[in-house]
């Protein structure tokens, strides 16, 4: 079997190279938008979860108050 020609190895890495430059562009672009996406949705549940948590004290707080007087 012949070893690969310098045009040939030239040819692949200039594919790759279009790969890698397609991938910087385009794709991290996407997956940045997605992470940045998934961000807010966290800390939406998170402050839901603390306005929920903050109405179950203020609910258990007002029964108390309530019992006691």
């Amino acid at each position: 079997m012949s070893e690969p020609s310098l045009q040939e190895i030239d040819k692949k890495v200039s594919v790759i190279e279009a790969i890698l430059h397609r991938l910087e562009t385009n794709h991290l672009a996407h997956i940045e938008k997605n992470v940045e996406y998934l961000d807010k949705k966290v800390w939406m549940i998170l402050g839901g979860i603390t306005l929920q948590l903050a109405a179950l004290l203020v609910a258990i707080v007002g029964a108390v108050m309530a019992f006691l007087v």
